[in-house]
């Protein structure tokens, strides 16, 4: 059976996981997905060991058509024949479905077992390749957005984005996964979906939140969704009601790591007292910004801003809402206002800064 093995580390900023997938023993040499106390606590297809998720099975519900062997945690063929997520002996890494773990996603099928009847149309579902006609010959799907079951699709869009029909979108994102997997193109949900719903193209989304994104920040579940990027942050923040300008890293992104976007508060109504575990600045009380210290594991908390703002270039600051709209960051350990990306765009720095490197992801101007 053939299996994609996604490595996506490099594609998720601050997410539980690390590492790639890793060949032939059923596990990935170590990697923690997420904490758990035992196997209901973690995704499916995946195990509880010594406190952490591991990709394998936990029970035989992870194997259709198969068993679980408890030793291992990998998929044996069960009465029906059927190789349950392994490759054909050769492989013995479990498939990912729909959960965004660090082994994510696969074709659902396998060359070996794979029935080449090349009968299935663009968008219908199929478990490998040789279900589809040649118009539409891959089968894939969105996995980390998308818990549906994979389709056939159109491959390889990426140079002639308009070769996808409507309703479908060209997706590079596993362009950067290991091993790299060709553009292809993506099932839109349709219709006009409103700020903070769920979506998977920007087609899906209203003109009020145009742009589909997800934040690969928040935790592996978290889906994509309508809203608004390229906002403002800090005092001058302009996202509607309950939601809130904020930053969100990508580590795959050289070229422009940080998109700021209008993220869904809860409960968005400044009720949260200062030191309270909170999500947004919006949540905590007046005064306060939700923040936590850049090297902690921890939650974020409602944290006391300096005030009297808003501070220039330089100037000493506790929170980003302490910085006015030129120079809207905070920055970390520094603490004082300033501006990413100098590195893209050098005029940001004011007269006698400098541009400097911010923990190897980002670039700040330094004074």
């Amino acid at each position: 059976m053939k299996t994609i093995r996604l490595a996506l580390l490099a594609l998720v900023f601050a997410a539980g996981c690390s590492g790639a997938g890793g060949g032939g023993d059923g596990g990935d040499g170590g990697d923690c997905q997420k904490t758990c106390a035992d196997h209901p606590d973690c995704p499916r297809d995946s195990y509880c060991d010594q406190g952490c998720c591991r990709p394998g099975c936990a029970s035989d519900s992870d194997c259709p058509g198969g068993v679980c062997d408890p030793g291992t945690h990998t998929c044996q063929a069960g009465d029906g024949g059927m190789d349950a997520g392994q490759d054909a002996g050769s492989d013995a890494g479990p498939d990912a479905g729909p959960d965004a773990g660090p082994d994510a996603g696969s074709d659902g099928g396998g060359d070996a077992d794979c029935p080449e009847t090349h009968d299935k149309t663009l968008g219908q579902e199929c478990q490998c390749d040789g279900e589809c006609v040649s118009e539409a010959p891959f089968c894939f799907a969105d996995f980390l957005n998308d818990p549906g079951p994979t389709y056939c699709t159109i491959k390889d869009c990426a140079m002639s984005p308009d070769n996808c029909p409507a309703g479908y979108k060209c997706n590079d994102f596993y362009t950067n996964a290991d091993p790299p997997q060709p553009p292809f193109c993506q099932k839109c949900l349709g219709g006009s979906h409103a700020l903070g719903e769920r979506c998977l193209c920007d087609e899906d989304c209203a003109p009020e939140a145009p742009d589909c994104f997800r934040d690969l920040t928040a935790a592996e579940d978290a889906p994509a969704i309508c809203t608004i990027t390229g906002c403002t942050a800090g005092l001058a923040d302009n996202c509607p009601g309950t939601f809130e300008c904020s930053a969100s890293f990508d580590m795959a992104n050289q070229q422009n790591p940080v998109t700021w976007f209008c993220k869904p508060c809860v409960p968005g109504d400044h009720s949260l007292a200062v030191g309270s575990e909170c999500g947004c600045t919006k949540d905590c009380v007046a005064g306060a910004e939700c923040t936590k210290d850049l090297m902690s594991q921890g939650p974020k908390t409602c944290v006391q801003c300096r005030g009297g703002g808003p501070y220039g270039f330089g100037e000493q600051c506790a929170c980003q809402m302490d910085c006015g709209p030129d120079f809207p960051v905070c920055l970390p350990l520094l603490k004082y206002c300033s501006v990413l990306g100098c590195t893209e765009n050098p005029s940001l720095c004011p007269q006698g800064s400098t541009c400097q490197d911010l923990f190897g992801f980002a670039s700040y101007c330094k004074k």
